[in-house]
């Protein structure tokens, strides 16, 4: 029994000092994100440990037609939704994509690949 407890323990150091974060945490992450009003979809969650704080960036899909303003106050729902409802969570970045462009892929335009910077 103490193998076993001293065997959990380890893995536990081991992935935090990795910033290794459990598949649970990502899970609750997109789902608390999803559920705030005008987004439509969660493409990506990334999130890691840093020291004692869980840092995560999302990117959500709204309506196309939003207005910047409309855009950012989703963004700014869904962080505020992610700080209070997931523990240890002490920043969240979030990105706003329109339905017809939605996850990280459509931002490549060739350019990034090439270490070049985009223009838009």
């Amino acid at each position: 029994m103490i193998l076993r407890i001293v065997w959990t323990s380890a893995q536990e150091i081991v992935l935090r000092m990795l910033d290794g974060i459990k598949p649970e945490v990502v899970d609750e992450i997109r789902h608390q994100a999803g559920h705030v009003d005008g987004v439509l979809g969660v493409e990506e969650v990334r999130a890691r440990w840093v020291g004692h704080e869980i840092r995560c960036e999302v990117n959500v899909v709204v309506v196309a037609d939003a207005t910047v303003a409309e855009g950012h106050d989703i963004a700014m729902a869904v962080r505020r939704r992610l700080l209070e409802r997931i523990d240890h969570v002490s920043e969240a970045i979030v990105h706003v994509d329109p339905e017809s462009a939605p996850g990280e892929m459509r931002h490549s335009d060739g350019l990034v690949a090439h270490g070049q910077a985009n223009d838009h």
